[in-house]
């Protein structure tokens, strides 16, 4: 035989014998990685793997797979699959089916060499077929292709099935048609699950409901890359990126639309206050505009938010308590219906929680630009929260302790959840804790011509008794004041006023502009005058103003000591001062802060009226004479003035004076409001008429003179209780019982 054929022969059977041999390895080198891969997929939370196993010959193996993908409570995907699927426990996707590999090292099909090489197809779960009844036979749901490397590293390629049909869910009747196309994936990875890198793009996704309602909702657009790796502390670094190129929802009355969403993140290990490692977290984005429109029996509202970014840089302390800052805003942000709109720009909304040693300190803050209501531009206004001194240990142990009621109402009675509470709120107190709104400032005219702050602190003990209430309560160093400039008041009523006249109005008409400078100028006399009745603020023509401070278990206002009161007294002064209340207490008598009552003693008569002195004669045309007013005041009479006399009235001034100069007519006096209201009237002789309810008037009272003396006629208009309340003031000669 010829040498040369004989060595050709030796070398090609050398060849194929090495080959022959070099494919049986790979074959068990492929079959070890699985059984990896096997190992480090059941030791993730959201898998669970029934089998993973690769059978394998001279040149090919089948690789089978059946796995259960679970998506955490807190992912939103797992509230979809466990609508569609049942209980939480089954709201999982059930992967079965098998996979061919041929094994390498030349693979061939213009891949070149490697380990191995698949190709083959995963079949749509069998818990969702009943949901996609025009599904094509039994295509699978995703094709994949890969190439198992050299280096034991796997580059997947996925494509998804094109869906255009019925979408049905037996067990509610739902119904519509989905649309699902254009899924394609990149993907690397290894059979340790450390690392993973891939795109995911989704062209098209759409439902439209027909029963039991109609309603539809597509995404276009969907894009995910992501180049991740496990760190040795099991948490996953490295870069990501979601787009959306947009998103619309149409229902029976509402239609919203989202325009290019977009997210990315970079995450990775930092050093905690330990110098352990923890996950940092870095993430910036936005929606260029969000848009709703809503319909309703008639009437439409719209919603616009343009520019919305959003910045975050955080470090996960704790397992539930992120440190670090985090920022939203807002280019501008418009809404209303056909009586109402509000629109505001530069919104800003910012986050910076920090250690003070082991101690978490929360600093939260917002801002707008101006603001247009109905037109009338406001200039903004800004507002600042922090809350300093917590234990960060603490809020994470109870932040932790509710996790397992995330589903339950929390169970305030048992008496563990009780104990751990308490012992949390014990220790929590063991520091010196502060929370502040300050300062808060609402631009009308000029910059914060309404402000107010307030600054609490409770100074922290180990040793403190929390069923000693008063000595908690001497721990406490509260300050807190306001201050509003009278003319931004006026500004603010009147811009109430038009929107709530504007809401009522017929639609398509606007407020008549004379109807909302009496209503509001109406209102803010109100205002005032209530303000002037409050025992603890200081009111002038240009502002009001108040400041309260309870240090060391005794209360200031204003710069005066009233005492020394317990916490609810505390409270109900705080209330009485800051916001009109009667600090003088209900009772009329005084109380241990030394202020004086306001109940009991004649009311002033021989001043100008609130309103307006009316001349009148007998047989007066228009009959009857409407004059309106806001009843009531912080003065409560008593009977000493006469019969059926109470109520609470404006003691300093009578609403109206009516100069009459009476005939042959009875003269009524009578009010009407919505209220319950009471008249105090002082006749020309001196003498005191009261009334409460008249007959047939129901709550409305009436006081009567059937041989009216010439003269002034002082009057007051109150109300049965201590609210104040917009009535009607009117003079007649006829008898309103009759009319």
């Amino acid at each position: 035989m010829n040498k040369p054929i004989i060595v050709t022969a030796v070398v090609l059977a050398l060849g194929a014998g090495g080959y022959v041999a070099t494919a049986n390895h790979i074959g068990n080198v492929v079959r070890s990685e699985v059984q990896h891969f096997e190992t480090s997929l059941a030791q993730m939370d959201e898998v669970r793997v029934y089998r993973l196993t690769y059978e394998h010959g001279l040149f090919s193996g089948t690789l089978r797979y059946d796995l259960a993908i679970t998506p955490m409570g807190a992912d939103p995907v797992h509230e979809l699959l466990k609508d569609m699927l049942g209980s939480g426990e089954d709201a999982s996707l059930r992967l079965d089916g098998e996979i061919a590999v041929s094994h390498g090292p030349w693979i061939g099909g213009g891949k070149g060499f490697g380990l191995a090489h698949l190709s083959g197809g995963i079949a749509l779960p069998d818990a969702l077929r009943e949901h996609l009844p025009q599904y094509p036979g039994q295509r699978p749901m995703l094709e994949a292709d890969g190439l198992f490397g050299f280096d034991r590293k796997i580059a997947l390629s996925l494509r998804g099935i094109d869906y255009r049909g019925k979408l049905v869910d037996p067990a509610s009747g739902t119904s519509g048609d989905l649309n699902f196309a254009g899924l394609n994936g990149r993907f690397g990875f290894d059979s340790s699950a450390s690392w993973l890198n891939g795109t995911l793009r989704l062209d098209e996704l759409s439902l439209n409901l027909t029963a039991p309602e109609n309603a539809r909702a597509s995404i276009a657009g969907i894009d995910i890359t992501l180049d991740l790796a496990r760190s040795p502390e099991g948490f996953w670094t490295g870069p990501s990126s979601l787009s959306i190129r947009e998103a619309d929802l149409a229902a029976d009355e509402v239609k919203a639309g989202l325009g290019q969403l977009t997210l990315r993140s970079t995450s990775q290990s930092r050093a905690g206050r330990d110098g352990g490692p923890r996950l940092a977290v870095q993430a910036s984005g936005g929606i260029a505009r969000t848009q709703i429109e809503a319909s309703r029996e008639g009437k439409q509202a719209r919603f616009i938010a343009d520019g919305l970014s959003l910045e975050f840089d955080a470090l996960r302390e704790w397992q539930a308590i992120w440190l670090g800052k985090a920022s939203l805003r807002l280019a501008s942000l418009e809404g209303g219906d056909g009586n109402a709109d509000i629109r505001l720009s530069a919104l800003a909304l910012s986050s910076d929680a920090s250690l003070s040693g082991a101690l978490v300190d929360q600093v939260i803050r917002y801002e707008s630009g101006p603001i247009r209501i109905n037109g009338a531009e406001l200039g903004g206004g800004t507002m600042e929260f922090a809350l300093k001194g917590l234990r960060g240990d603490v809020l994470n142990e109870l932040a932790q302790a509710l996790e397992k009621y995330k589903d339950d109402a929390v169970p305030v009675f048992d008496a563990e959840f009780q104990a751990l509470l308490r012992d949390a709120i014990q220790r929590m107190l063991a520091e010196t804790v502060s929370l502040n709104l300050d300062p808060i400032g609402l631009n009308i005219e000029v910059a914060n011509d309404l402000a107010a702050h307030l600054r609490t602190t409770l100074n922290g003990s180990p040793d403190i008794d929390l069923d000693d209430v008063e000595a908690l309560v001497n721990r406490l160093d509260i300050q807190a004041g306001f201050k509003a400039r009278t003319s931004a008041l006026k500004a603010l009523t009147r811009i109430a006023t038009h929107a709530e006249q504007a809401r009522s109005a017929a639609s398509g008409q606007a407020p008549d502009p004379q109807a909302v400078a009496l209503e509001s100028e109406m209102r803010f006399q109100m205002m005032m005058l209530a303000a002037r009745q409050a025992p603890f603020l200081i009111v002038s023509d240009d502002e009001i103003r108040a400041e309260a401070a309870f240090r060391n278990g005794r209360l200031a206002i204003n710069g005066q000591d009233v005492g020394g009161i317990g916490e609810l007294g505390m409270l109900g002064a705080l209330a009485g001062g800051l916001f009109g209340g009667d600090a003088g207490g209900s009772d009329g008598a005084n109380d241990d802060t030394g202020s004086a009552s306001s109940s009991g003693g004649a009311p002033i008569f021989d001043t100008d009226p609130l309103y307006e002195t009316v001349s009148l004669s007998a047989n007066f045309e228009p009959d009857p004479y409407e004059i309106e007013v806001v009843a009531g005041g912080s003065h409560e009479i008593d009977s000493s003035l006469g019969e059926d006399c109470y109520g609470y009235i404006n003691r300093d001034q009578p609403d109206v004076v009516l100069e009459y100069d009476s005939g042959a007519f009875s003269l009524y006096l009578y009010a009407e409001s919505e209220a319950d209201t009471a008249l105090a009237v002082r006749a020309p002789d001196g003498s005191w008429h009261c009334n409460d309810d008249a007959p047939g008037r129901g709550l409305d009272p009436t006081v009567s003179f059937d041989s009216p003396r010439s003269g002034a006629y002082q009057i007051w208009v109150g109300t049965v209780y201590s609210e104040a309340a917009e009535a009607t003031l009117f003079i007649s000669e006829l008898d309103p019982a009759g009319q």
